[in-house]
């Protein structure tokens, strides 16, 4: 019929385009703006196949294959340009593939880049303090799964550390990442934990000197540390930066503070040494 004529055509045209886009991305370094021009034509031309079918054919799984592949490549590359908004909306998209679909693609044609994929969502929801969210996405997933693969079980570990107060774990994970996409929000965690800590550090210090505040932050460089110092508006008195305090902050507090410090950071031993 002339619908089928005009579907094989658009499913040969979206095979072409794949090809195009693949091969955007398989380019290193990645020209992000052709790819996003690759992703939007894409984009529009999937929207003429019916590629979540209930009684799939051939032409049907190729399209499944064919929209998923375009999705998860879209998804990797919102997290590149860091467009949040848009990585959120192809996760949406692709877990219609990862978990409804599923059934409908034999096993060679499963995506490799699921499991990948999947532990980015949970990672972003955590980098954007939504627990809720990133819960009600782990009970979708196999428990074998959440144990045994190395992209579920960071995101796991690193909630755990985090509701724990284990900070110098996170800081340890930080460099064992299982793909690279994950430093982005990796990062985005480790500004999270800074302010955590360096809060924790207002209330349980007076002072501290640069290589305090290097030691208690895990900062790096003098030059980092100063910075991150000043931009919380601690004062620079030479020797020392005099840590702004909170005029309310009880005794309680920060003794609290002071144990969550020396808990978390495991630097007990350095602590006389850095006040």
């Amino acid at each position: 019929s002339k619908d089928k004529m005009a579907g094989t055509v658009d499913v040969e045209r979206a095979r072409q385009l794949i090809e195009k886009l693949k091969a955007a991305w398989n380019r290193k370094p990645h020209d992000s703006e052709e790819i996003g021009n690759l992703l939007q034509n894409m984009k529009l031309l999937l929207v003429n196949l019916s590629f979540l079918p209930t009684d799939p054919d051939e032409a049907d799984m190729k399209s499944i294959v064919i929209a998923r592949d375009t999705l998860e490549i879209g998804a990797f590359w919102s997290i590149e340009t860091g467009k949040m908004d848009h990585f959120e909306h192809y996760m949406v998209q692709l877990k219609t593939y990862y978990f409804d679909y599923a059934r409908a693609l034999p096993a060679h044609l499963e995506s490799i880049y699921q499991p990948a994929l999947l532990g980015l969502n949970l990672l972003y929801l955590l980098s954007e303090n939504r627990l809720g969210d990133f819960h009600a996405e782990l009970e979708r997933l196999p428990v074998k799964m959440i144990e045994n693969n190395v992209y579920i079980s960071y995101p796991v570990k690193l909630e755990q550390n985090l509701m724990e107060g284990s900070y110098q774990k996170v800081f340890m994970l930080k460099d064992n990442v299982p793909d690279p996409h994950y430093t982005f929000f990796v990062k985005k965690l480790l500004v999270m934990i800074k302010d955590e800590i360096a809060l924790c550090a207002e209330k349980a210090y007076e002072h501290l000197d640069i290589t305090g505040i290097m030691d208690v932050l895990q900062i790096d460089d003098p030059r980092t540390a100063r910075e991150y110092a000043e931009s919380r508006s601690w004062l620079d008195t030479g020797d020392n930066f005099i840590l702004k305090h909170d005029s309310d902050s009880n005794e309680q507090l920060e003794e609290r503070s002071k144990f969550l410090l020396e808990q978390s950071l495991g630097y007990a031993r350095d602590l006389e040494r850095i006040v």
